[in-house]
Parts: structure tokens; C-alpha cells; sequence
């Protein structure tokens, strides 16, 4: 009987071999499911991680950018407003502010130029079948718009001999002292620098009533700086301040005179002849 007992339970312990070692194989299995399922997750969540620190350092490089744009702008802010006193602040103020006004009309004439490049072309295309651009049979308003097309497509030569054309045929017309500002921003952009010069010189001569006058001086003062005659450049934007200090340039001439009084005090300006 006794030995029938341990015959018994030595062919149980046979029997459960097998057994654990098939739960140890379906443990093992398991384990290396759920590693494998934990390596494809680290996977997926390094792949999202990369592509949004990539978003991220392209968003901090346009910010920064724009942060080092801004410094410079501040920094000019800055210098002139330490270089006044205390009595001038609020007219510190109102330059600020008038810049600031400035900028916002300047961004809505980009917005409106924008659109008006679209129509100025049609508008070419129509008026193509009228005849060359010097043709005296065009009216003022299609000469000039002609040209307009021509420079905001960045076409400088074209908009320069189109704009001539105004001027020389309608030279009391009321878009005759704009079209000499193009013609100088048309040589700027092409940079012919004098050429540039003697077009916003003949605004200041030939239309001294106008109001595009203190626009001319501005943008001949910037021309001016770029070919380093300081003297000449000093002496327009006071005219400006002194003579049109209503004007949205007398702020920008200010600050640019309080810019270049900063960096090197100079002598009461003479105009060269030109």
C-alpha cells in the first residue's frame, strides 16, 4: 500500500513538469510581447518628441529674429530718448507714436498695393491696344497706372520711361509729383543713387507746393546718408522738422537727426551745390 502512496506521487511530479514548463514558456512569451510593444511606443513617442523640438527650434529661430529686429529698434528708441532731458519726454512720446501710426499706414498701403497689382495688370492688358505708353492719346490716369503696374512688378526701367512720359505730358497733372517719386524709388532700386537724387530734387523745385514735398526731402536725406554726404543729408531733414513739423516725416526726421547727433556731433550742415 505504502509503495502503491509514493508510485502515485512520484508519477504526479512527472506529470507537472511539463506543466510548469509550459507557464514558464506562455511567462516568457508574454514578456517579450509587452518589451516589444514598450520598444515600438519608445519609438513612436522619440519620432513625435524629434518633430515637435523641430517645430520648436524653428519657432524659437523666428522668434529670436524677430526679437533682434526689435532690439535694434528699441536700442535707436532708447539712445535718443537718454540723449534728451527730462522736459522733452512727452514729445519723445508723440515721435513714438507717430511711428508707430506711420508703420500701421505703411503696412495697409502693402496690403492695398498688393491687391492693385493684380487689377494694374488687367488694366495694362486692356489698355495695351491704345498704343505705346508715350502715345499722347492716353489719359493721365492710364499713363500713370501703367507705370504704377510696371513698378510694383518691380519692372524699374519700364516704370521710369512710363513715368517720364507722365511728367513730360502732363506736367501740371496731379500725379506729377508722385511719378517723380517713383522715378527716384525706381533708381533706387536699380541703384542709381544720383539719379535717384536729381528725381526727388526736381519734387523740391519744380512742385514746391506740394505736399509730397516733405516726402522728397526725407527720401533724398536717406540717399543722401547712403552715399555718406551727411552734410547734405543733416540739412534736409531739418528742413523737414523746421518747415513741415506737421508732416508724418518731421517724426522721422527727427529721430534720424537725434540718430546721427548720437554717434558724431557735427557742425551747423551747408548744402553743397549741385
Amino acid at each position: 500500500m505504502k509503495r502503491n502512496l509514493l508510485l502515485c506521487l512520484l508519477a504526479a511530479s512527472i506529470a507537472a513538469c511539463p506543466l510548469a514548463e509550459a507557464g514558464t514558456k506562455e511567462e516568457l512569451v508574454r514578456l517579450q510581447s509587452d518589451v516589444l510593444a514598450l520598444q515600438n511606443q519608445i519609438r513612436e513617442f522619440d519620432k513625435g518628441y524629434t518633430e515637435k523640438l523641430d517645430s520648436l527650434r524653428s519657432l524659437v529661430i523666428q522668434l529670436n529674429d524677430q526679437a533682434a529686429r526689435s532690439g535694434l529698434v528699441l536700442d535707436r528708441i532708447s539712445a535718443a530718448m537718454e540723449n534728451t532731458e527730462a522736459g522733452t519726454r512727452e514729445a519723445d512720446r508723440n515721435l513714438l507714436e507717430e511711428v508707430r501710426r506711420l508703420s500701421e499706414k505703411v503696412d495697409e498701403v502693402g496690403t492695398r498695393i498688393s491687391a492693385m497689382a493684380q487689377q494694374l495688370g488687367e488694366l495694362k492688358v486692356q489698355s495695351a491696344s491704345l498704343g505705346p505708353a508715350t502715345s499722347p492719346g492716353l489719359s493721365p490716369e492710364v499713363l500713370y497706372n501703367q507705370a504704377f503696374g510696371d513698378f510694383v512688378q518691380g519692372n524699374f526701367d519700364l516704370a521710369i520711361e512710363g513715368f517720364s512720359a507722365y511728367v513730360s505730358t502732363y506736367p501740371a497733372g496731379e500725379k506729377a509729383p508722385d511719378a517723380l517719386l517713383n522715378i527716384g524709388d525706381s533708381h533706387i532700386g536699380q541703384n542709381r543713387l544720383p539719379q535717384a537724387v536729381a528725381a526727388f530734387t526736381r519734387v523740391i523745385n519744380d512742385y514746391a507746393e506740394s505736399a509730397k514735398v516733405p516726402s522728397a526731402l526725407y527720401k533724398r536725406a536717406r540717399v543722401e546718408l547712403a552715399m555718406q554726404e551727411k552734410e547734405n543729408a543733416t540739412a534736409d531733414l531739418r528742413h523737414i522738422v523746421e518747415k513741415f513739423p506737421q508732416s508724418p516725416e518731421a517724426g522721422l526726421a527727427q529721430a534720424e537727426l537725434d540718430r546721427l547727433t548720437a554717434s558724431k556731433p557735427a557742425a551747423p550742415a551747408r548744402r553743397k551745390a549741385r
